[in-house]
């Protein structure tokens, strides 16, 4: 049985350093992927990773758990001055607290590849900006792959359709930003 033993108070530090300011936005915040990394344990959910060391260990993988239950361990914290993380059947088990977890067996080169793949997974927002043509907000980014247009197309100012990068989703006007990659 896969176990992890921490300091609670470092524990309870790991969480706090992923946990939102807002409950709502914990639940929204999916999974909690719990892996090993040499000494250390790695707590990571989407787009943010933190690590604590270790105390005792034999986790040879990773567990996945709802990020939104695990927060209430920085209200509740558990007692006493190590806490043990367990995994079995399905389930993961901190001190008293048991939460439903999907479990990994990897080497740990594998899981610490796959927790750090989630900062690389981090939804930027697609700005949009004004067109010059109908001065509304509605200029979204253009994929190269995307545009689908055949080179060499003019359109106003002697550029191509090629080259733009942005297209109103109001007019269908196509313009380069400069600014933009």
């Amino acid at each position: 049985m896969p176990f992890l033993t921490l300091r609670t108070q470092d524990f309870v530090a790991a969480l706090k350093r992923l946990a939102p300011k807002r409950i709502a936005v914990a639940t929204r915040a999916g999974e909690l992927y719990i892996g090993k990394s040499a000494a250390d344990a790695v707590f990571c959910i989407k787009g943010a990773l933190t690590r604590c060391p270790l105390v005792d260990s034999d986790w040879k993988g990773f567990a996945s758990v709802n990020f939104g239950m695990a927060t209430s361990l920085i209200k509740a914290p558990p007692p006493g001055e190590f806490v043990t993380l367990k995994s079995s059947d399905g389930r993961l088990r901190i001190d008293t607290l048991s939460l439903a977890a999907t479990w990994t067996d990897t080497p740990d080169w594998i899981a610490a590849m796959a927790t750090e793949a989630h900062l690389m997974d981090i939804d930027k927002p697609r700005a949009r900006c004004y067109c010059p043509a109908c001065g509304k907000r509605k200029g979204e980014p253009v994929e190269a792959s995307a545009r689908g247009w055949p080179d060499g197309l003019p359109v106003a100012g002697g550029l191509t359709r090629a080259h733009a990068n942005r297209q109103c989703a109001g007019c269908a006007h196509v313009w380069c930003e400069v600014d933009s990659p």
